[in-house]
């Protein structure tokens, strides 16, 4: 899982063609491990590349897509935000998140 920050995330996320699930954390948040950790272990099942900001040392993007609760998803493709990602925090339950939305791009 790569991580961005405020400088690299627009560039890397809305480059032509680029595409990737992105998701917003910070250190202390056992949310956010948990959903980190799911995510690596589908990493060969989701058909995107993963991404980690962590809020605290990159508030500005946080700000500028409204990310009010943490672990936040949110979902590029071909260069565009597509939009955010719910799902419960289990591992199917955020595969068919992750596949349903994908499909819907």
């Amino acid at each position: 899982m790569q991580s961005l920050n405020n400088h690299s995330f627009f560039h890397t996320l809305e480059a032509p063609g680029a595409s990737g699930l992105v998701v917003f954390t910070k250190p202390g948040c056992g949310a956010c491990r948990h959903v980190k950790a799911l995510l690596l272990a589908l990493a060969a099942d989701i058909p995107a590349p993963l991404y980690e900001l962590n809020v605290e040392e990159s508030p500005g993007v946080a700000a500028e897509l409204d990310v009010f609760h943490l672990p936040a998803m949110f979902l590029f493709r071909d260069g565009a935000l597509w939009g955010e990602l719910h799902a419960e925090a289990r591992r199917e339950a955020l595969l068919a998140a992750i596949e349903a939305a994908w499909r819907s791009v």
